[in-house]
């Protein structure tokens, strides 16, 4: 699942930063939707919707309106797929259910600064891995606390903002963050060193940017200076 959480989300992202490309669109939804991850499915329609709303807005307007009312009809059959099923997850007897109570009883005990990144609530994911879950973020805020969830919100929201300034693309920043986002919170692709490795990999490509920018401003200085 990380291969395809690194291969076919953000790959779509690439693929329609700059206009919709519909033929790799179709490829990676046909991708997405082999794969049954509700998660994907919902970012892959983000991505795509954004695109269009963005570069074809006369084409998305009507043709959200026929995919939301095709949608509507089929509701009830469509719940057979489990790519479509949503309503084992509301139920009290879901895994994601009791983990969302017990990990924010574990939060209560500790929080302001957390029960520590290897602590795990009573209810579990995997006896080999008792500190991984599904509900990335709030485990991450029974681990880490309101002082350290702060910490991490803050350094997100200003290297999110230079990068954003650095490069000019606002839209299609914010939809790779909102896609990184849906991917992560119901899945544990982060809290594990595969997941860290690749939101390094994506920071570090963010901090490279802003250095060339911040290079290309200063020879323009420079320059400027010299003249």
């Amino acid at each position: 699942m990380l291969i395809n959480f690194i291969m076919f989300p953000l790959m779509l992202c690439y693929h329609n930063k700059d206009k919709t490309d519909f033929r790799w669109s179709a490829f990676y939804a046909l991708a997405i939707f082999a794969t049954g991850t509700r998660a994907f499915l919902g970012v892959g329609a983000l991505i795509i919707g954004v695109s269009m709303l963005r570069k074809r807005p006369a084409l998305a307007v009507p043709l959200l309106a026929i995919v939301s009312g095709v949608a509507f009809a089929y509701m009830g059959s469509m719940q057979q797929l489990r790519v479509f099923e949503l309503s084992s997850e509301l139920s009290s007897t879901s895994a994601r259910y009791m983990q969302y109570f017990s990990l924010m009883q574990l939060f209560w005990q500790h929080p302001i600064f957390g029960a520590g990144l290897g602590a795990n609530a009573i209810v579990i994911r995997s006896i080999d891995a008792p500190y991984s879950y599904e509900l990335t973020y709030v485990a991450l805020l029974a681990k880490i606390g309101i002082v350290g969830s702060c910490i991490v919100l803050t350094a997100i929201v200003v290297w999110s903002t230079r990068l954003m300034k650095a490069t000019g693309k606002w839209a299609n920043i914010l939809t790779l963050i909102a896609a990184i986002f849906m991917m992560t919170s119901t899945n544990p692709y982060l809290i594990n060193l595969v997941g860290m490795t690749i939101l390094a990999f994506i920071i570090a490509l963010g901090a490279m940017v802003d250095s060339q920018r911040n290079g290309q401003v200063d020879m323009i200085a420079r320059d400027r200076t010299l003249a």
